[in-house]
């Protein structure tokens, strides 16, 4: 049943409506008018609402809850198959004898269809008869549609239990630290754990509901929402005036509405005195035979006679009676009552259920454990709501911790339900069962309390109805209590706390009084505390008077509370002020300090060039430094570079250097120097270049390895006697020969480097007379000048120039065929100065001038070996 304007469960029309076509088909699903447990409300969208895109929403939280493929599917088939078993209908057998109003199954499509999601091939049997042994007895029209109801109500509210155990996991997954819970964990028992713990809870409960037409439903929702006015009048007033009574604090009584009435006509056990409430009235009509509604109204009608003012008969209509609830006088018809407390889901249909080759059905319809059983028996809190909400398929939720006093796959509540009705407690009694638990729950934690107050009664956001607010505001109490709060003392604290927090508003030589000493108070506090205020008095004259003594506590009302901690700030404000410049002075002087550190390690490490001492000292300049402004601000800040660029270059140049180096390395050591030798030529140069520009006064190991072989190689390409020299020095001072693992092809370019001395050592004599020949027979300075430096002014005597000795010199190298760069690059010299005395012999000066600038040039791009002969030219 769903109520006008309402839509059922939002899990049907998401799935229908959001579902993939394919799983659709699979499930043989069709759209929301096609089931008659939508169709009421087919046309109807909830406001805001997107059902397909909900339906992928519901999808991710079923993924982030753990859920496997196969748990999803086995639940969107329970949910598919109830939609079925809605379609079911009856109608009379006409084969039934003696005109008994057997019930068949006229199309089977739609239980062929639920039958198959659950693989349940008995259902059609289990529909249309009751099991009892080894017998089938037939069920009527009207029992067979009951069982079908039942069934429904049976899945979807097992199935919302699992999901609940499911959620619970998830939740106790994260805040265990992974340990979550142990399958087969009742929830009685996890919910019982929290009254050892500290915890915090939110209770949501169904508001208040008058409806045209009210029944048990809305009986028990607002039996529910009595409970929790009767704690909130004793948590607001009761408890507040026996405060006050204990304290010895006078104050005048505040009248509010006790309901306590209206809780003993609902769930009295029934004494000698008192007659059964409401709620243990129906289960003992239950356990009666041919017994009906209008007998359970008449029985009411007669037990509640002395709740006069409370319980009204309804002359009109005779199952129809009257509650004076506190928020209002509600109108129930007992039709339906008995009903409602019965199951009509036999045994044999739970145990056949039980057996279901689908582990999801299996679940929910398996028996708890004896361990559960004990913990749903201990009185596992439950919560307010309607216990049949689920099985009118109306708006609300059906779940409750005591519906789950087993773990949902294991409810020992749930198939109390569907057991024996003979002996198990009917729906409104396990409630109000599962309802004092809850209360216990709520009445052992510091409760705060949230009124909802509906504006209107048609939902709409720009309507406000004075009168029905007004009455929900007094009905609920929230005049009394905004009264004790505005007349009481909602401020009150220990002497001790309260000595402690006020006790900085004294002057400074007041402040280590020995009488306020915390031994001093421990052992007396009350009069600590009186002495405290007569204390206090000098410097607040109105403290003493405006505050109230008690035995344990001391009290006073809002706007003293205000005034002493407006008095108090300024005196907290005044140390904090105080505690934060010194703060701030000493966060200030240590970044100074760091600075300082951070540019003296910046300088030596620009100084040393070295990379890992530059990181270093970047590092400690580049951590965020906190500070905090006057207000109390913090914000963060990095120390400047003031030679940023700089720094930033020789940075990126050591890495570059670091980078070569073990490129070097790295090429040196390949096993094959042939094949490697290009790269590391290449790699060679670059570090020259690199350690030229950061004016490295010596090498690094890799570069000079490096080196090594270059010269080597190169030295012997170039038959550069000098370069092979000074690379077979290097080799002996870096000890390469004992790396010749390392370095295989090392001892062969030795050998070619000593073979190529060997073949060079024939144009050291030549070298050694062209030298010779070029420094006689030259012209000589006579100003005093230097004879190797040619400027302007000059004075020159060319009467020694001489030019067969060194013609003879050169024509020797050329016939022996000198090969090495040295000699080279001194016979071109030689023949330069040849050039130049031959002018000077035949007097060509002009010819001299012309020549003597290239010759000069060429000397100057070091194509000459020196001056000799060529200075004596000029």
């Amino acid at each position: 049943r769903v109520a006008p304007g309402e839509r059922n469960f939002h899990i049907f029309y998401q799935m229908l409506r959001g579902m993939r076509a394919n799983q659709k088909e699979a499930r043989d699903l069709g759209d929301v008018a096609d089931y008659r447990l939508l169709s009421a409300s087919a046309g109807i969208q909830a406001e805001g609402k997107d059902d397909a895109h909900e339906w992928a929403d519901t999808l991710g939280s079923v993924r982030a809850v753990g859920m496997s493929d196969e748990e999803a599917s086995q639940v969107l088939d329970v949910v598919a198959a109830v939609l079925h078993l809605g379609e079911i209908e009856f109608a009379p057998d006409a084969k039934a004898k003696h005109g008994d109003n057997w019930a068949k199954i006229p199309d089977k499509t739609a239980v062929k269809l639920a039958a198959d999601l659950l693989e349940f091939d008995a259902l059609p049997t289990f529909l249309t008869h009751l099991l009892l042994k080894d017998t089938a007895a037939p069920l009527s029209v009207e029992k067979a549609s009951k069982t079908r109801d039942a069934l429904c109500k049976e899945l979807f509210g097992a199935l919302f239990d699992w999901l609940v155990m499911r959620l619970n996991t998830a939740a106790g997954d994260v805040a265990d630290g992974g340990t979550g819970a142990a399958r087969g964990e009742s929830v009685a028992s996890r919910v019982l754990s929290l009254l050892d713990k500290r915890f915090i809870g939110v209770l949501d409960i169904f508001g208040f509901e008058i409806f045209e037409t009210n029944g048990f439903e809305q009986l028990c929702i607002n039996y529910a929402n009595e409970k929790l006015q009767r704690n909130f009048t004793q948590t607001i007033f009761e408890l507040e005036e026996g405060l006050y009574r204990a304290e010895g604090i006078a104050f005048d009584a505040v009248p509010f509405v006790d309901n306590t009435a209206v809780l003993s006509l609902l769930e009295a056990r029934g004494n000698g005195t008192i007659p059964q409430g409401i709620l243990y009235l129906i289960e003992s009509e239950v356990r009666l035979p041919r017994t009906n509604d209008h007998q359970l109204v008449a029985k009411m009608h007669e037990a509640y006679a002395p709740y006069r003012g409370i319980y009204a008969r309804f002359l009109k209509q005779p199952t129809h009676f009257q509650i004076s609830h506190y928020a209002g006088d509600v109108l129930y018809e007992g039709k339906g009552f008995l009903e409602q407390g019965l199951t009509y889901l036999s045994p044999h249909m739970i145990t056949a259920l039980t057996n279901s080759p689908v582990q999801l059905v299996s679940e929910l319809f398996t028996p708890p454990s004896a361990p559960e059983v004990a913990a749903s028996a201990a009185g596992a809190p439950g919560t307010a709501g309607s216990p049949t909400k689920g099985g009118s398929f109306g708006r609300t939720s059906r779940a409750s911790f005591g519906a789950a006093a087993g773990s949902p796959m294991k409810g020992g509540a749930r198939h109390s339900r569907v057991a024996d009705s003979a002996r198990q407690p009917t729906v409104g009694v396990r409630f109000a069962e599962q309802l004092g638990d809850l209360i216990g729950l709520v009445e052992s934690t510091s409760s705060h309390f949230v009124r909802c107050i509906k504006p209107n009664a048609t939902r709409s956001p720009t309507t406000f109805e004075a009168w029905a607010t007004l009455e929900q505001l007094r009905y609920s109490g929230v005049f009394e209590a905004v009264y004790i709060r505005k007349h009481g003392y909602p401020f009150r604290l220990p002497h001790a706390h309260f000595i402690n927090r006020y006790m900085c508003m004294l002057p400074k030589t007041h402040r280590g009084l020995k009488q306020f000493g915390r031994k001093e108070v421990a052992a007396s506090p009350r009069a600590a505390c009186e002495a405290f205020l007569a204390l206090m008095a000098k410097w607040v004259p109105w403290l003493q008077s405006r505050v109230y003594l008690g035995a344990a506590r001391i009290f006073y009302r809002a706007y003293e509370h205000r005034r002493l901690e407006a008095a108090r700030e300024k005196v907290v404000q005044k140390v904090v002020l105080g505690c934060q410049a010194a703060f701030r002075g000493a966060r200030a002087r240590g970044a100074r300090r760091v600075l300082a550190r951070s540019m003296n390690g910046l300088r030596r490490a620009v100084e040393l060039k070295d990379l890992p001492t530059l990181e270093e000292a970047l590092g400690l300049m580049a951590g965020p430094q906190r500070f905090f402004d006057s207000a109390g601000t913090v914000f963060e800040f990095v120390l400047f570079v003031p030679f940023a660029d700089k720094v930033d270059q020789l940075r990126a140049q050591l890495e570059a250097e670091l980078s070569l180096e073990m490129v070097l390395t790295r090429h040196a050591a390949s096993g094959d120097l042939d094949a490697a030798y290009p790269q590391i030529l290449a790699d060679f140069y670059a570090a020259s270049k690199l350690a030229a520009e950061l004016e490295r006064t010596t090498r690094s190991s890799a570069l000079r390895t490096a080196e090594c072989l270059c010269g080597l190689k190169e030295g012997v390409a170039e038959h550069d006697r000098h370069r092979l020299l000074a690379a077979l020095e290097a080799v002996d001072s870096l000890r390469l020969r004992e790396r010749s693992a390392d370095l295989p092809r090392l001892d062969s370019w030795l050998e070619a480097a000593r073979g190529e001395l060997e073949r060079l050592a024939p144009d050291s004599e030549l070298e050694a007379r062209l030298e010779a020949a070029m420094a006689r027979g030259r012209s000589l300075r006579v100003d005093g000048g230097d004879d190797a430096a040619v400027t302007d002014g000059a004075v020159w005597d060319h009467s020694k120039v001489r030019t067969a000795e060194l013609a003879d010199a050169i024509l020797a190298s050329v016939q022996a065929g000198v090969l090495s760069r040295q000699s080279l690059t001194l016979l071109e010299s030689a023949a330069n100065a040849l050039r130049v005395r031959a002018l000077i012999e035949q007097e060509e000066w002009r010819q001299l001038v012309v020549v003597l600038p290239t010759l000069l040039a060429e000397e100057r791009n070091g194509h000459s070996g020196g001056s000799s002969g060529g200075g004596g030219g000029g």
